[in-house]
């Protein structure tokens, strides 16, 4: 049964079905959750998640109302979002997706590839 703090943060509970612990900073961002840590920038998007060694960070579209992920990198490897009204494209070292979104708002994903 999960556990909350005063302000409504689960500091404990489970993620497949291992019981995890969850800390936050005083503006109740997560901070960690079992071996990951966040790190957050002063708009409070989150920039890293690091596991040990290893460390995911993220770039933001901060000129709008909801930031966007526009780059993330893990490992040195790059994927970078490309984004119109909805998110247009991803690309990842040499593999390209494109999302193109119909009038029934169902998004079609292809690959494309060079």
């Amino acid at each position: 049964m999960p556990l909350y703090d005063n302000d409504g943060n689960m500091i404990s509970g489970y993620i497949d079905e291992n019981k995890t612990d969850f800390e936050y900073d005083p503006k109740n961002g997560l901070t960690s959750s079992g071996e990951l840590e966040y790190t957050y920038d002063v708009e409070c998007n989150r920039i890293k998640v690091s596991e040990d060694r290893k460390a995911t960070t993220y770039l933001y579209d901060t000129n709008r109302k909801l930031p966007r992920v526009i780059k993330k990198t893990t490992d040195g490897h790059s994927t970078i979002y490309v984004y119109g009204a909805e998110l247009i494209s991803e690309t990842s070292g040499d593999e390209h997706m494109i999302y193109l979104q119909h009038i029934q708002k169902r998004i079609e994903r292809m690959h494309c590839n060079e």
